[in-house]
């Protein structure tokens, strides 16, 4: 349960692949994944810049403020054609807690 998950949120270490797909194409995938789990939200997965595809992203535009984790920007992902608008975020400069988010990508 989403309900169970800590507050403030928890940073930890994804065992599992991750691989993220769209329109064909492979857009992130790694074995070296993070994740953080947050109450009330459901477990959002970090993947290393060198394993994701950033000739795919339009960006970074827009951002938000989390009071956890500090300023996130946004991308858009396009593939031949086909765009997911803000599919992708980063914070390029998180909070100290955060630290090792810094570069990384949410897909």
């Amino acid at each position: 349960s989403v309900w169970s998950f800590p507050r403030p949120p928890a940073l930890e270490v994804e065992r599992r692949p991750l691989r993220i797909e769209f329109a064909g194409e492979t857009i992130a995938s790694t074995n070296s994944g993070m994740r953080v789990l947050e109450t009330s939200h459901p477990p959002v997965y970090f993947f290393p810049p060198g394993d994701v595809r950033e000739d795919f992203l339009d960006g970074p535009r827009g951002g938000s403020a989390c009071e956890w984790k500090g300023r996130a920007v946004y991308f858009d992902v396009v593939v031949q054609g086909e765009r997911a608008s803000d599919a992708v975020f980063a914070y390029p400069g998180p909070v100290q807690r955060f630290k090792e988010l810094k570069g990384w990508y949410s897909v």
